[in-house]
This record gives C-alpha cells, sequence and structure tokens, in this order.
C-alpha cells in the first residue's frame, strides 16, 4: 500500500517515519550539472558580497534545485542544559517560522544530527508532536547534516507540503552538496563577525583610551595653572612679608634714632640752660661746645637715618 495512503496514526518510534531507502527506488531525473554549476557560482559572489545573507541565499537554492515547497537551515545552539535548533533561514510558505527554536529531540533535525546522514521522512508529524497542527502540513522531509570542526551542527532540509511532491536521489545529493556549502559559508560568517567585533572593540579601546588621556591631560593643566596660580600666590605673599618686614625695620630703626635725637635735643637744651647760669666766660664756652659737640652727633644721627631709609 501506499504510504500517501496510510492512515495518519501515531507513529511508535521515529524508524515508522524514516521512509530513506524509498530515493535508491524512486526513478531518478537527470542532474542539471550546467544549472547547479551557474547556482553554486552565484552562491559565492553573493558569499563575497553579503556574508550574513548567505545562508538564506542557499535556503532559497535548495528550494529552487530540488523544487521543494519550503527549504531552510537549522543551527544546533546550546541554551543551559537544553541542546534548541534555531531556523537560521526560511524559504516558501514555512517562512514565518524564521527564527523560531525547537528542542533537539522534538525535531527531525534531532535525528539527522544523531545518525549524521541523509534522511528522508514521510509525514513526521506522526511522531514529532512539535510539528503536529503546523501549516501547511509536511509531507515529506529530505535532511542532510553539516558539520563544523569534524561535528554535525546543523540541517539543511527541503520540504513538500502536497501529498504528490517526492523527493529522489537527485534531491538528496543537491541537499547534500548545498549543506556542505551551508558549514563552509557559516564559518566565513562567524569570521567576519569576529573580525567586525574585533574591529569594534578596538575603535572602542582607542576611543576610550583617547578620552582617558583628553581627561589625564585636562586635569593635568588644570593642576599646573593652579601651581603656577599658588606659586604666583606664594610669590606676591612672600614679596608682601619681606616689604612688611622692611617697613617694620625701617620703623623699627626710625623709632631708635628719634629716640636718640630726643635724648640729643634734650642734652643741648639742658647744656644751653647751663650755658646761661654760667658765673664765667670759660665756663659758659665750655658749655657751649659740649652743645655743638652734641648738635653735630644729632645732625649725624639724622644722616645715618636717610642713608638707611634709602
Amino acid at each position: 500500500m501506499d504510504r500517501r495512503e496510510a492512515p495518519d496514526q501515531v507513529a511508535a518510534s521515529v524508524d515508522e517515519v524514516l521512509i530513506t531507502r524509498e530515493l535508491a527506488r524512486r526513478p531518478l531525473r537527470n542532474p542539471d550539472y550546467e544549472a547547479q554549476t551557474k547556482a553554486m557560482t552565484d552562491l559565492g559572489e553573493k558569499l563575497a558580497v553579503n556574508p550574513a545573507g548567505i545562508l538564506q541565499s542557499v535556503s532559497n537554492l535548495a528550494r529552487k534545485l530540488c523544487r521543494a515547497d519550503s527549504a531552510g537551515i537549522n543551527i544546533l545552539e546550546q541554551e543551559g542544559e537544553a541542546s534548541r535548533f534555531r531556523w537560521q533561514a526560511v524559504s516558501g510558505p514555512f517562512a514565518p517560522n524564521v527564527l523560531r527554536t525547537v528542542l533537539r529531540d522534538s525535531s527531525p533535525c534531532g535525528v539527522v544530527i544523531a545518525r549524521d546522514e541523509v534522511l528522508l521522512f514521510d509525514r513526521p508529524d506522526r511522531y514529532f508532536a512539535e510539528l503536529r497542527g503546523a501549516e501547511p502540513r509536511v509531507y515529506e522531509a529530505l535532511l542532510a547534516p553539516w558539520h563544523m570542526r569534524g561535528a554535525p551542527r546543523g540541517t539543511l532540509w527541503v520540504l513538500g507540503h502536497t501529498p504528490e511532491l517526492h523527493f529522489d536521489s537527485e534531491d538528496a545529493r543537491i541537499v547534500e552538496a548545498l549543506a556542505r556549502f551551508a558549514a563552509s559559508s557559516y564559518q566565513m560568517v562567524l569570521k567576519v563577525e569576529a573580525a567586525r567585533a574585533s574591529e569594534s572593540d578596538l575603535e572602542r579601546h582607542v576611543k576610550d583610551e583617547a578620552h582617558l588621556l583628553a581627561g589625564a591631560f585636562h586635569d593635568l593643566r588644570q593642576e599646573m595653572e593652579m601651581r603656577a596660580f599658588a606659586q604666583d600666590a606664594r610669590d606676591i605673599a612672600e614679596e608682601a612679608l619681606r616689604e612688611s618686614d622692611r617697613q617694620a625695620e625701617n620703623a623699627r630703626l626710625a623709632a631708635g634714632i628719634a629716640k636718640r635725637i630726643q635724648g640729643a635735643l634734650e642734652n643741648i637744651s639742658r647744656l644751653l640752660c647751663d650755658a646761661e647760669g654760667a658765673t664765667s666766660w670759660t665756663d659758659a664756652s665750655r658749655i657751649l661746645a659740649r652743645a655743638q659737640q652734641e648738635l653735630s652727633r644729632v645732625q649725624g644721627i639724622g644722616k645715618v637715618r636717610s642713608k638707611r631709609q634709602r
């Protein structure tokens, strides 16, 4: 009995929905190597121009070359202790599912990764509950694993949403070849993103260093200006102190000189009084001579004061 006519009973094991062996029994269409070569050349050019969009381009090409209804690329990701597949690129009616995630063991992709081979599924929703109720329904799913560093990392898949669509060995060869290209493309994307991140980190680091240096230079300039201002203030204060000391010294000297002059003048006044009361010319002459000497001394004190003030 044709599997298309089999009742949609829930499958007890994954092997009940696997029909990979039928690929060898189905009629094989002639490969169109010319079209495939051109398509791969176009992919290479797109990879050089837009690495980030290459997985979507591979998905579109797989759908076209395999005459599939939908196609896509899933990538295995680790979220804590759980492994999930993310629908990284999707073409066809399943396109709204792009970036959706599904647990590894809840998807045909998990089986393909575990067995590491191309597999064909017939109505996989009979076993995988995650696919039940999906619109449009998946009647056939052909998947191929792709690797990074020797380990399966993702899958490339093509889907048939009608009972009439049948994949063959040529489709299996195409998805396997495109899966290898997807692997190399994805590694290219990762390298480009890493390079851009590194460049961005370097640019950010340079900007941060420049900002820090500018701040340090500003602080240094302010410190130098403050130091110069403080030095000027100290110089002014020291000069003021020196001037104050000079003025204090002059005042002290002036006070001393004034005191000496005052004493001398008092002596002269006393001597003049003595001269007026002298009883003889001799005594008067002697007293006046002393007064003259005292006056000369007063004049000398005045000259010393003038020199010190200068």
